[in-house]
C-alpha cells in the first residue's frame, strides 16, 4: 500500500468514545468504551460525492470480475458486507438518486 493510499485510509477512521458516570457506594464512578471505525462513502471516484457515476464503476468491477484499488475497496463496499457487490452497486446508486435505502 502506497503512502497516500494509507493516508487516506487513516482519514476515514473515525474514533468513537462513550464515558458513562454513574454512582457506586456514594463515589462516582467511569466507565469509557472506545471504538474505532472506518467510514465507507461509496465515493470510488474521490470527487467528494456520491454519484451515478460511482454506481456504475462498482458494477463494472463486480460483473467484469475486474479488480479495484485498496484505497477504492473501502468505499466500493459501501453496505460494509466485507467485499463489493451489486448490493453496493444499488445503494450508491439510490443515494446518488436521492432514494432512501
Amino acid at each position: 500500500m502506497s503512502l497516500i493510499s494509507f493516508l487516506l485510509l487513516l482519514a476515514r477512521l473515525v474514533t468513537v468514545r462513550a464515558e458513562v458516570t454513574y454512582i457506586v457506594d456514594g463515589r462516582p464512578a467511569v466507565t469509557v468504551a472506545e471504538a474505532t471505525i472506518v467510514v465507507r462513502t461509496g465515493d470510488v471516484t474521490g470527487d467528494g460525492r456520491v454519484t451515478i457515476g460511482d454506481a456504475m464503476l462498482i458494477l463494472r468491477w463486480v460483473l467484469e470480475g475486474a479488480g479495484y484499488p485498496d484505497i477504492q475497496r473501502l468505499d466500493a463496499d459501501y453496505n460494509s458486507n466485507g467485499r463489493a457487490d451489486i448490493g453496493d452497486a444499488v445503494l450508491c446508486m439510490r443515494k446518488a438518486l436521492g432514494v432512501r435505502p
